[in-house]
């Protein structure tokens, strides 16, 4: 029998967010999230809105869940009263009079909430690629060969693009001048040696759900998950999407990693490095399928050679849950190299990795 789980988990689960939100630099969703939980204490409209939602409400996210239906209705211009209140609306940022209105909105339009609990959270944070990029240049240093990219769940594949992207560390930039998409990141720590130039010869991703960014109700329902009171995240977001649909579109696959990948890994061409990689996608992932994943690439890394390199790079919740850990394995070998820790957006990165 399925657990149940009662409306205190559920007002636990939107008091959490508030906490996350204000520590991930979201002031307007942390109150709008302690005002939500609010409503659900007081048995208010949202308490019955979300009663029959029946998976772990931390785990699934309903708190974004519910989020991302009011940011939608924002940015669908449903309601101008409550983009009035809304940051990325031009309002103001004001959660205490967006609560109200956002649970009338909510009301009025209950096919737009029952599709949001229905499907879960999905996101493609583009500025964690400034996190991706340095390692995964490191590893074209270590290795001297060629990349070939597998990403597990990968979204819409906008990560998948990063050597498209400029960036900024401080200390070092990298990419082309006038690149559609420029990223800079807190970078303190080693500076390692990172290559002026990397040649990518495939790159693939797969997801449960990928996006398909030509269709415009899956980008606004990507757009509906960023924050709103983050209006840099917002930019960033649309200048990877307008870059994505003018560039030839990255294979991407419908499938769970443990389906896809075996066949990837096995097909991969020969003198290449080949690096699976994926950033803050393993609590997504079923404990089962996690360790079915580790003895894959461990299986797959034991046959690799110096002329067919494999890589496992991590940019995954550290166990302090604070940040992030970055983490690259390399075959043969198997050597894991704990490279650094990084803000789980990607907006800092503090390295520590050996100098290639």
């Amino acid at each position: 029998m399925a657990p149940s789980y009662d409306q205190s988990a559920k007002i636990h689960a939107f008091r959490w967010q508030a906490v996350a939100s204000r520590a991930l630099e979201s002031p307007f969703y942390a109150d709008l999230a302690s005002c939500l939980a609010d409503d659900i204490e007081a048995g208010g409209a949202l308490a019955g809105m979300v009663e029959g939602f029946s998976q772990d409400p931390k785990e699934a996210l309903l708190p974004l869940r519910v989020l991302g239906a009011l940011h939608r209705a924002v940015l669908d211009d449903l309601d101008p009263l409550l983009a009035a209140h809304w940051p990325s609306g031009g309002g103001p940022g004001d959660a205490a009079a967006a609560c109200p209105r956002g649970l009338a909105v909510l009301g009025e339009h209950p096919d737009l909430l029952a599709d949001y609990l229905d499907r879960a959270v999905q996101t493609n944070e583009v500025q964690r690629a400034a996190v991706l990029a340095p390692a995964l240049l490191a590893a074209t240093a270590l290795t001297g060969r060629p990349l070939a990219l597998y990403e597990i769940g990968a979204s819409a594949g906008l990560n998948l693009a990063w050597d498209a992207y400029r960036y900024d560390w401080g200390w070092r930039r990298w990419g082309r001048d006038g690149a559609p998409v420029a990223l800079a990141a807190e970078w303190t720590g080693r500076q390692p040696a990172l290559p002026d130039g990397v040649e990518i010869i495939a790159r693939a991703g797969c997801d449960p759900h990928p996006i398909d960014l030509a269709d415009r109700a899956a980008r606004q329902r990507l757009l509906s998950y960023v924050w709103p009171d983050q209006a840099a995240r917002i930019a960033r977001l649309r200048q990877a999407i307008d870059a994505a649909l003018a560039s030839p579109a990255p294979s991407l696959t419908a499938a769970r990693a443990i389906d896809w990948l075996p066949r990837q890994l096995a097909a991969r061409p020969k003198g290449v490095t080949a690096i699976v990689y994926h950033s803050y996608v393993w609590p997504y992932i079923a404990a089962a399928e996690q360790e079915a994943l580790t003895r894959l690439i461990a299986a797959q890394g034991a046959m690799a050679d110096a002329v067919s390199p494999l890589g496992w790079l991590r940019m995954e919740l550290a166990p302090d849950g604070a940040a992030c850990d970055l983490r690259l394995t390399l075959w043969p070998g198997g050597e894991e190299r704990m490279l650094g820790r990084c803000h789980a957006h990607g907006n800092w990165l503090i390295w520590s990795g050996d100098q290639p």
